[in-house]
């Protein structure tokens, strides 16, 4: 855990105590990150912009790397959709009555453009599963 936080610290070259003296931030704060005990993504937003500062480089080069589609849900032509990142893929969940459809994305978590387009994403799956089930059902007819 912390490991680009870590990472960072160890290129600058610099003790735990230089980083809190520089920076006012309580060395049990930055004791507790380079151990692993507190995770970088849940300290304050002062303690990581801090941080971002002192060792020059950008908030997003510390944090650890999180799934960027977990937690995005939306509606679209009758079905929810969902994003779960369950095991450590990124799965697209769709549920309409009781009927649910997964689809496995891999991994996001390098990607911050399967953010930008996770709606599309859902959407095009959605419609094309709408497709599928009108396929489904002319084969029926034509049996």
């Amino acid at each position: 855990m912390n490991d680009n936080l870590i990472n960072k610290i160890k290129e600058l070259g610099v003790s735990q105590y230089k980083i809190c003296h520089e920076t006012g931030i309580p060395y049990t704060t930055i004791s507790r990150l380079e151990r692993g005990v507190m995770d970088i993504n849940k300290c304050s937003a002062d303690v990581v912009f801090r941080l971002s500062l002192y060792l020059n480089c950008t908030i997003e080069d510390i944090l650890n790397p999180i799934p960027y589609l977990y937690g995005i849900k939306g509606f679209y032509r009758g079905y929810n959709y969902y994003w779960d990142n369950a095991t450590d893929q990124d799965v697209l969940i769709i549920e309409k009555d009781g009927v649910k459809l997964v689809r496995e994305y891999g991994k996001s978590k390098t990607n911050k453009k399967y953010y930008e387009s996770s709606k599309l994403f859902a959407e095009m799956e959605i419609d094309l599963y709408i497709r599928k089930m009108e396929a489904d059902r002319i084969c029926e007819i034509t049996d």
